[in-house]
């Protein structure tokens, strides 16, 4: 307010305008003002319009890809696959986003390679785990297979289906950061670029470690302590 004052003085002080003008100019420069003082606002308002539809497109996307699954996992009797397509599903999910999102180019194309990147690492790394002990299933479906034994199937596709709505909700951030009409990226997708790329290391480095764990024979039985894991148990725990 105090420079939009000053500005107008210098105008008067100056002269060489006359006074009809000079209240269209203060007219528009108070319009201008008021559309930079509500511009966040204005952002998150954006944002929250496109979101539904946006929202509507990735859980079509994770729920078809997960009857997939599901059908998939019938077939071969191996339910721990939800886990390679839960993994898997944040990828179609963030390339839609980028595809249909307003931000610049720059920042969805970033966004979609990062999240690409670490979910079909995951992917890949969780897919050769279950494969090794294919035909068995992981520990824990074992369990949920017994405690559902009543209703195994029905029970596993509600399981599956309530994996592909976590999907989208973990996607929430990807579709804010496509859908946001701010300037160029800079400082703040940068930081996000280092923090992911610290991250991912870090997870790719526990479930080594994990991995290395679990081959020796001595361990057979044991709860892994070391390194990252010690620390990370699972990767949607630390990192």
């Amino acid at each position: 307010s105090v420079a939009f004052l000053s500005d107008s003085i210098k105008v008067i002080i100056v002269g060489g305008i006359s006074p009809h003008d000079l209240a269209d100019l203060m007219g528009e420069d108070l319009e201008v003002h008021h559309e930079e003082a509500k511009g966040p606002a204005g952002t998150l308002a954006k944002v929250a319009d496109a979101l539904p539809g946006l929202g509507i497109v990735a859980a079509v996307l994770a729920l078809i890809l997960m009857g997939a699954a599901y059908v998939l996992a019938r077939k071969i009797e191996n339910f721990s696959i939800v886990d390679i397509a839960w993994s898997f599903n944040f990828t179609p999910i963030a390339v839609a986003a980028a595809v249909l999102g307003s931000a610049v180019l720059e920042r969805r194309l970033v966004m979609a390679a990062l999240v690409a990147l670490w979910s079909l690492r995951l992917a890949v790394h969780l897919a050769r785990r279950v494969a090794a002990l294919h035909p068995v299933e992981e520990g824990r479906y074992l369990e949920l297979r017994r405690r559902w034994s009543a209703d195994v199937n029905a029970s596993f596709l509600r399981f599956f289906m309530l994996q592909g709505l976590l999907n989208v909700g973990l996607s929430v951030p990807f579709m804010f950061v496509c859908m946001n009409p701010s300037s160029s990226p800079g400082l703040g997708m940068t930081l996000g670029v280092v923090v992911f790329v610290i991250s991912m290391g870090g997870e790719a480095l526990a479930d080594a470690q994990l991995d290395a764990f679990r081959k020796d024979p001595a361990n057979a039985g044991k709860v892994c302590q070391d390194g990252l894991w010690r620390y990370s148990r699972h990767p949607n725990y630390f990192f």
